[in-house]
């Protein structure tokens, strides 16, 4: 749950919202409008990937194009185990 939460931080929100409204067309492309390197970029959108918020899709030649899959995410996070009350069979 941390590494999901850290993901989600405000700047990898804006990178969502960025690969959505302006659709790169490769890493490269999006590390020039976001300033971020390409590095860095990859290793983010491989994390998300894994959680299902995007999706790496061939481009041109050897290039990736980053496609955000989902425009909202709902957790649901248990903070206490239910108990099974006496004489209940579920």
């Amino acid at each position: 749950m941390e590494s999901f939460a850290r993901l989600l931080s405000a700047s990898n929100r804006a990178l969502l919202r960025i690969i959505h409204e302006q659709e790169p067309q490769s890493l490269d492309e999006l590390s020039r409008i976001t300033g971020r390197a390409t590095p860095n970029l990859s290793r983010t959108l491989k994390a998300m990937a894994g959680y299902g918020l995007v999706r790496m899709e061939k481009g041109k030649g050897l290039k990736l194009v980053p496609k955000v899959v989902c425009d909202r995410v709902e957790l649901v996070l248990p903070l206490i185990e239910r108990r099974k009350a006496k004489g209940s069979r579920k």
